[in-house]
C-alpha cells in the first residue's frame, strides 16, 4: 500500500501515512459522554489522532468541505502529546477541531514541519463527520 525505500525517514512517513489511513479514515471518534448525537447542525468536534516523526517541528491541519477549498485550522504547529524519548523515532499526535457542525463531513489534509522549517503536504486527504461536543465542553 506505501511503498519506501528503506530510509528511517521514508519508513516513519509511511508509518504516518498508514496511521492517518487507520486512525482517521473509518475509526469512531472518541466515545465517552456526548450531547445527544442528533443535535445535527449543532456546534461539534473532530478528533484527529495519528503517530508522525519525533523529529518535525509539528504539522499544520487543513480542512475543507466538499467543493471547497482547504483553510488551516491550528494556529500553532501541532505538537506531540508529550515531548518523545531521545531513542524515539515515532509519536502520538492529537487536534481536537472544535469549529465544526455535528453532522457536517470534513477532509482534512495534514502538513508536516521539518525542524528547518521545510513544509511537506501529506497527500492523504481524510474524511470525518463532526460528532457532538463531549457533556463537559
Amino acid at each position: 500500500m506505501f511503498a519506501t525505500n528503506g530510509s528511517p525517514k521514508s519508513v516513519i512517513r509511511a508509518w504516518f501515512l498508514l496511521s492517518l489511513f487507520l486512525l482517521l479514515g473509518g475509526c469512531a471518534l472518541r466515545s465517552g459522554s456526548t450531547r445527544d448525537a442528533t443535535e445535527r447542525g449543532a456546534p461539534g468536534q473532530s478528533v484527529l489522532q495519528w503517530k508522525g516523526s519525533a523529529d518535525l517541528a509539528g504539522y499544520n491541519i487543513y480542512r475543507r468541505m466538499e467543493n471547497t477549498v482547504p483553510t488551516r485550522v491550528n494556529e500553532e504547529p501541532v505538537r506531540p502529546l508529550r515531548p518523545p524519548r531521545r531513542d524515539e523515532a515515532v509519536v502520538d499526535y492529537e487536534y481536537v477541531d472544535r469549529s465544526v457542525i455535528v453532522g457536517e463531513e470534513y477532509y482534512y489534509t495534514f502538513e508536516e514541519i521539518a525542524a528547518d522549517g521545510t513544509r511537506t503536504q501529506v497527500r492523504i486527504p481524510m474524511q470525518k463527520v463532526a460528532s457532538a461536543l463531549p457533556a463537559n465542553g
